[in-house]
């Protein structure tokens, strides 16, 4: 048997994201370029293909309000993320592959 447990701040319908969040968020001020790079691209249908596939006894694992919360919060990351880069250049705030 496998056990969900959300910890309300994953996948909360909040789409600013929990404020703890935002604390730990504003600590770093370098990112990964790959995942960056992915979260510019990712969009509701690409999201809804990864989640759709073999839900078990669930008729889905996100609703749709959850699905567009998850989405705004990333939008809030990359804004942080773009605000970084505004101020700093790109060479110093995305790193890694």
């Amino acid at each position: 048997t496998l056990y969900f447990m959300d910890n309300q701040m994953a996948f909360s319908l909040d789409s600013r994201g929990h404020r703890k969040s935002h604390g730990n968020l504003e600590r770093v001020e370098k990112f990964s370029r790959g995942l960056v790079g992915r979260l510019r691209v990712l969009d509701e249908a690409m999201l809804r293909d990864v989640l759709a596939p073999d839900t078990g006894p669930f008729d889905k694992l996100l609703t749709g309000p959850e699905i567009t919360a998850l989405l705004a919060r990333r939008d809030v990351f990359l804004g942080y993320v773009d605000e970084l880069i505004a101020r700093h250049g790109e060479a110093k705030v995305l790193a890694f592959p």
